[in-house]
């Protein structure tokens, strides 16, 4: 027997108030227009609003609609945009093996806007060294890593932010994804 709220059932917390109830988190769909090699790169070209996104930033990947967990195809970096058209470059990538031409997929970045600036910030001074141990906890900026609190694990640091060491020679060192170009 279900009860009614005049009969003692537990509100939402949202009843009687000017909140609305929450809604969820629901991931952007694109479809992909277009997909081509170019060199040892491919290029691909996406349909759609990128909303909640603020900004269609890369690196991302197009993801399967069903579990919105099986990676289809990586997103490096963003070349181009006309108004919801957006235009990707995968770094040494061959084509996918099935085609994703006219396919639907979820678009979800691997980043965070903090982490993508600090990828293009080229001015950054990073120090090598160990966490104190003192009881923070940190995590990297770009790979949510935990970062241990021990004297044998040495991360990079700038500004109270940290990186794994890992993560500062592909990404800042490196510049993997070609943020900075």
């Amino acid at each position: 027997m279900m009860l009614t709220f005049a009969q003692g059932a537990i509100a939402p917390f949202w009843v009687g108030t000017r909140m609305s109830k929450p809604k969820p988190f629901v991931a952007p769909r694109v479809i992909v227009r277009e997909q081509f090699p170019d060199g040892k790169d491919v290029v691909t070209v996406v349909a759609g609003s990128l909303r909640p996104y603020n900004q269609a930033h890369a690196p991302a990947a197009l993801y399967d609609l069903e579990t919105e967990r099986v990676k289809a195809f990586p997103l490096h970096k963003l070349v181009g945009v006309d108004a919801d058209v957006w235009t990707f470059r995968t770094y040494e990538q061959g084509m996918p093996v099935e085609q994703i031409i006219g396919q639907s997929y979820v678009f979800r970045p691997w980043w965070s806007q903090s982490a993508w600036e600090l990828s293009r910030d080229s001015s950054r001074v990073w120090t090598k060294k160990a966490l104190p141990d003192d009881g923070s906890h940190e995590h990297c900026e770009f790979t949510y890593v935990h970062i241990p609190n021990d004297d044998s694990t040495m991360s990079y640091e700038s500004d109270g932010i940290w990186i794994t060491s890992e993560a500062y020679e592909r990404f800042i060192i490196g510049d993997e994804y070609h943020c900075r170009e």
